[in-house]
């Protein structure tokens, strides 16, 4: 729970918790975050709403850590996501692969169309 906010905050506000939650700098005008941090301000102390964008980052960095400690790779990559996500990338692999086996000029029974040789 973050809090209320008034309604033109709500973008600026998902910005600030997106950003901090891939780990990014916030990418907010000055007067933007000064009415962020207004709001936050305004918020009553002890109701677990952040009191600043530092109380927020580190809430969010909370978040985050009891997802990493929550997720568990055996159940997420079943059988059936394994095989569609080998599908998805069986030929963009393949051509990845015997390009850089060509660039390292090792012989690998394909050949790039004269069109692609530069």
């Amino acid at each position: 729970y973050i809090g209320e906010f008034p309604t033109r905050l709500h973008s600026d506000l998902r910005h600030l918790v997106e950003m901090f939650r891939r780990g990014k700098q916030p990418r907010l005008a000055d007067q933007r975050v000064a009415a962020l941090e207004e709001a936050f301000l305004e918020s009553p102390e002890g109701s677990g709403t952040p009191r600043s964008t530092a109380e927020l980052r580190a809430l969010v960095e909370t978040w985050r850590a009891e997802g990493r400690a929550s997720f568990d790779a055996e159940k997420y990559y079943d059988r059936e996501r394994t095989a569609g996500y080998t599908e998805h990338n069986r030929g963009p692999q393949e051509d990845l692969s015997r390009r850089a086996l060509q660039l390292c000029s090792l012989h690998t029974g394909f050949t790039v169309p004269a069109a692609e040789r530069g």
